[in-house]
């Protein structure tokens, strides 16, 4: 496999501090034949991973080294990311969500949007569902939607908004959700997702508050020790 490497760089303007990101593109050739080109999104202090993955589809005839990648299109049916496919298949898991029907009607809320792989996935797979993605910075739903192809599109929505805040708002109006995912993150180094705001009894109170019956509630957990990963997931779980 060969793995050659194009690097663009942009500045997120995050709480009035200016945090800088990388736009990787990647090339991956598997033999003579086959020619797979992702985009990533690498976030400085966090660069040994990608915040997201996506894979491009280049225009008919054109090829990596003779294309300017930044304009090829997204393919969100490809999953890139091992960590946005074990969120997408666990709500089926516990079938909050299922592989049978439809599933007309059915709510996800996800806080937190990134680059947008999981809920543009899921949209593909299943576009009666209501998907809305709430994103606390402007910015960060803005490179979601110019890099990684995310789209406002029916039952698909990204709310610019205080994940919290939209929490509490539905709990007073009695709003149920079949899937909720916890994708949001902070600055910390040791345990960044999920975001330590997140991390409060009450906060979990009012997550379960908000699920169906038969919901069920989907938390990215990163942190770079165990002992850190080991405390977040007690504190979701209790």
């Amino acid at each position: 496999m060969v793995v050659r490497e194009h690097f663009f760089r942009i500045t997120l303007e995050i709480e009035g501090t200016a945090e800088c990101a990388e736009t990787k593109h990647t090339q991956l050739s598997i033999g003579d034949s086959q020619e797979i080109v992702e985009r990533h999104l690498l976030i400085d202090g966090f660069t040994d991973d990608s915040d997201t993955v996506v894979r491009l589809v280049p225009p008919r005839g054109e090829s990596f080294d003779h294309s300017d990648t930044r304009i090829w299109s997204i393919d969100h049916s490809d999953i890139r990311s091992q960590y946005v496919a074990g969120m997408l298949v666990a709500p089926f898991l516990v079938s909050s969500l299922t592989l049978d029907s439809p599933d007309n009607g059915k709510t996800v809320l996800e806080i937190g949007l990134g680059g947008g792989s999981f809920d543009m996935n899921l949209h593909k797979w299943k576009p009666n569902v209501n998907i809305s993605v709430v994103e606390l910075d402007s910015t960060v739903a803005d490179i979601a939607k110019k890099w990684f192809g995310v789209e406002e599109v029916k039952n698909r929505h990204t709310i610019v908004q205080d994940g919290l805040v939209y929490l509490q708002e539905a709990l007073k109006q009695g709003v149920k959700f079949d899937v909720i995912v916890l994708d949001a993150c902070d600055e910390a180094i040791r345990a960044p997702c999920p975001a330590k705001v997140f991390r409060t009894v009450k906060v979990i109170e009012n997550f379960k508050k908000a699920l169906t019956s038969s919901g069920c509630l989907i938390v990215n957990i990163l942190s770079n020790d165990y002992s850190s990963a080991e405390s977040s997931s007690q504190e979701v779980s209790e």
